[in-house]
């Protein structure tokens, strides 16, 4: 995992090179996130606290030598709420 110095971009990769019959759901757990920001991947926003302590789910892998790669970007919330 590469994160950006200001944690508002980061790159994550996951390698499995021998798949297991009936594998159980693997989790990738993050680091470097900012846990009080909320970052998107593949069009599903996620708070970074989730991906520091719980994970993302690593699923879609059929086969050995497989991998994944995921690109998160940080939501900027938007504190403009009219009243």
């Amino acid at each position: 995992m590469i994160v950006a110095e200001d944690k508002t971009e980061a790159i994550a990769f996951y390698f499995r090179v021998l798949a297991e019959p009936n594998p159980p759901l693997t989790w990738l757990r993050l680091k470097g996130l900012d846990p009080a920001a909320d970052y998107e991947i593949d069009g599903i926003v996620y708070p970074g606290d989730h991906l520091l302590y719980a994970g993302l789910p690593v699923s879609g892998l059929h086969g050995d030598f497989q991998s994944k790669v995921w690109l998160l970007r940080k939501i900027e919330s938007s504190s403009n709420w009219e009243s």
